[in-house]
């Protein structure tokens, strides 16, 4: 999810900052992947949705493309 401002499609912005309240409100749960050390919550997140049989979001960090 886009949060940088130096993002190119100004549209992104707004959206990234609402993203993670906007998950909460409707109940569902997110993981954030903000460097490569967080890359195990993947499993995690997909685990979780599979034995839930809910959806799951993994959030790409910017800060992650540069780690």
């Amino acid at each position: 999810h886009y949060r940088k401002e130096d993002e190119p499609i100004d549209a992104h912005i707004p959206m990234g900052k609402v993203t993670e309240t906007l998950l909460d409100d409707i109940s569902i749960k997110f993981w954030n992947i903000r460097s490569s050390k967080d890359i195990s919550k993947i499993k995690t997140a997909i685990n979780y949705s599979n034995e839930a049989s809910k959806s799951a979001v993994i959030l790409l960090n910017s800060s992650l493309w540069s780690d």
